[in-house]
């Protein structure tokens, strides 16, 4: 059984899907998903039957545009809950508020800068 590869794309080629997907994603978030195919092609560069010859279909498109933020929020969920401390789990290791000492200072600012209640 023989097994099917996609052919490689000519670098060209792989820099207009590239900047295609890029802006995709951009006109995608200010006008939504239903957004003129050809002024995502005009905003890339390229010409629709560019767009359309990578991108088919707006589904294949929206896709394209939509799995790598897909892909990092699944594993940013997956990493938050494999934490044991959930403030960790929500704000990953690399956040200032992740040390104790300093979480413990902020606790400490927030309810002397919170409203006292009547």
């Amino acid at each position: 059984m023989a097994v099917m590869t996609t052919p490689r794309l000519r670098a060209d080629a792989a820099r207009n899907r590239a900047v295609i997907v890029a802006v995709a994603r951009d006109v995608f978030a200010e006008q939504g998903l239903e957004a003129p195919l050809e002024a995502i092609a005009a905003r890339a560069g390229v010409g629709i039957a560019t767009l359309y010859r990578r991108f088919p279909t707006r589904e294949k498109l929206v896709a394209a545009a939509l799995t790598e933020k897909v892909t990092a929020y699944a594993e940013a969920a997956e990493q938050a809950l494999a934490d044991a401390d959930p403030w960790a789990g929500f704000h990953g290791p690399d956040d200032p508020g992740h040390a104790p000492a300093r979480r413990r200072a902020w606790l400490r600012r927030a309810r002397l800068t919170r409203p006292l209640s009547a």
